[in-house]
C-alpha cells in the first residue's frame, strides 16, 4: 500500500517524468510493482534508450507491450513483471516494459537514465 510519496524532481527540464511507484500492494507484492513514467515533451520520447537506475543498478526497459516510441502527453508502464501487472490490471491498454527491480518498501531513490545521464529521478518514503 502507497502511504506517502515525495516528489524530488532530479531535472527541471526533463523529457520523461516518473510519475506514479507502486512499491508496496497488500499481500505479496513479488512481481507486481511497477513505474508509470509521463511523456512530457510536444514530441515522441523513445524509451528504448532509457534505463532504470535503483541504486546503483541500471535496469534495462524490455518491451512487452505497445511501442517503444512514448506519444506526447502519454503514459507507459514499467513492471517488474508485465504478466503480473496485466492481471491485476487487465483494463490497462498503453505501453509496458518489463524490469527486473525489487523496490523497497520503506522508500528509495529511483531514477529514469540514458547512459549515465540522470533524465528524472523520484523519491519515495512510506509514511509508516
Amino acid at each position: 500500500m502507497i502511504s506517502s510519496l515525495l516528489f524530488l524532481p532530479g531535472s527541471v527540464l526533463a523529457q520523461v517524468s516518473i510519475s506514479e511507484v507502486m512499491y508496496d500492494l497488500p499481500d505479496a507484492d513479488s512481481g507486481r510493482e511497477w513505474i508509470e513514467v509521463y511523456n512530457r515533451e510536444g514530441e515522441a520520447v523513445d524509451l528504448s534508450k532509457y534505463s532504470l537506475r535503483e541504486g546503483s543498478t541500471n535496469h534495462k526497459l524490455v518491451l512487452s507491450k505497445g511501442t517503444t516510441l512514448l506519444p506526447p502527453g502519454a503514459l507507459a508502464i514499467i513492471a517488474d513483471d508485465a504478466t503480473k501487472f496485466l492481471a491485476d490490471n487487465p483494463n490497462f491498454s498503453g505501453t509496458i516494459f518489463n524490469s527486473a527491480f525489487s523496490l523497497s518498501n520503506s522508500g528509495e531513490a529511483i531514477s529514469l537514465v540514458i547512459g549515465s545521464s540522470t533524465i528524472n529521478s523520484f523519491s519515495y518514503t512510506s509514511a509508516i
